[in-house]
């Protein structure tokens, strides 16, 4: 008898300088972009010997208004597919990115560090033909926009975080320990999830591959309805 297969999910990832966002999500100190200090040293020589000055400048991180497009062979899957008219119902739409990190990439925000959870920049809204309409006026716009009838078709706002995840195709933790329930009264230590995400690392430097992210709209389709 083969082994099932093992699935991992994370809630969240972020790479490089966006690691050093100390602003917390939710938080009214959030930006449009996020900042961080960057500090160089210069050296010299002068007639009184070796000179050096460190200056200190503050650096703007890309936000996700500075995004005007989503190269195509960043997407690796979309469910449903282009013109598909056989998908199920009871299902939901995803888009799946080949970059771990790619939905929470430009958040200028750091994750909470109760609930541990980080909104993505990015939600995939799924909409019927007669809930929007093209927008006019493009002149000054870098993209094509749509208007919409009813705002509230959106997904929530402070709910987007619960819409996008990282899924290695591979166990992150031992046999045998379970993590503890993530609840708003006993939230998970950073100790119990230090050792599945060194082992996230080391599975991606092994076989990049092997992890990818996910968005998903939280909307329930209707059965024989055109979907954009």
């Amino acid at each position: 008898m083969s082994e099932l297969p093992v699935y991992s999910f994370f809630p969240w990832l972020r790479q490089g300088l966006g690691n050093q966002i100390t602003a917390e999500d939710f938080n009214a100190a959030v930006q449009l972009r996020a900042t961080i200090p960057v500090t160089i040293e210069l050296t010299g020589t002068g007639l009184g010997g070796n000179l050096a000055s460190p200056i200190t400048h503050t650096i703007p991180l890309a936000g996700p208004g500075d995004i005007v497009g989503i190269a195509s062979r960043a997407i690796v899957r979309t469910e449903p597919r282009n013109w598909i008219t056989n998908f199920e119902p009871n299902y939901i739409p995803f888009i799946e990115f080949y970059d771990e990190d790619f939905p929470w990439r430009y958040i200028p925000a750091r994750a909470n560090t109760t609930t541990h959870r980080l909104r993505p920049w990015i939600a995939l809204v799924v909409l019927e033909e007669s809930e929007f309409g093209t927008g006019a006026n493009t002149t000054e716009r870098p993209l094509p926009f749509i208007v919409l009838e009813d705002p509230t078709v959106l997904p929530a706002a402070d709910q987007l975080w619960a819409w996008a995840h990282v899924h290695v195709n591979r166990g992150m933790i031992d046999a045998g320990i379970r993590l503890p329930s993530l609840t708003a009264a006993q939230p998970v230590s950073a100790d119990a999830i230090t050792p599945a995400v060194q082992r996230l690392s080391t599975t991606v430097d092994e076989n990049a591959d092997l992890a990818y992210s996910r968005i998903v709209c939280p909307r329930k389709l209707k059965e024989n309805t055109a979907y954009h």
